[in-house]
């Protein structure tokens, strides 16, 4: 699942893309190319998918965390890191779902 992060104080241009691996009310666990400390907070935001479930609205998250754990999962250029962090805060939205 994609997700939107955004660095703490950082200007708009900053957003970059990530996948997510997991991720629970408390936590979220993702792959980047950039390079995390622990420590750093960042934003966030993800939409839930709707498959299987029937929901008649999308579903948005936007939220806050601060990383708590970072490993690096590729040596070449390519650099993957491993991301962990803690969910401070989160809003959902809803949205009606377009039609398919």
């Amino acid at each position: 699942m994609p997700v939107a992060i955004k660095r703490a104080l950082a200007s708009q241009s900053d957003i970059f893309h990530c996948r997510v691996k997991d991720i629970s009310a408390g936590g979220i666990c993702f792959t980047s190319q950039e390079n995390f400390t622990r420590g750093d907070n960042f934003e966030f935001s993800v939409t839930l998918p709707v498959e299987g479930i029937h929901l008649a609205e999308e579903v948005f998250v936007e939220a806050q965390a601060m990383v708590v754990r970072v490993e690096q999962k590729s040596a070449n250029v390519n650099r993957r890191w491993c991301v962990a962090a803690v969910i401070e805060g989160f809003k959902i939205i809803r949205t009606k779902a377009s039609a398919s």
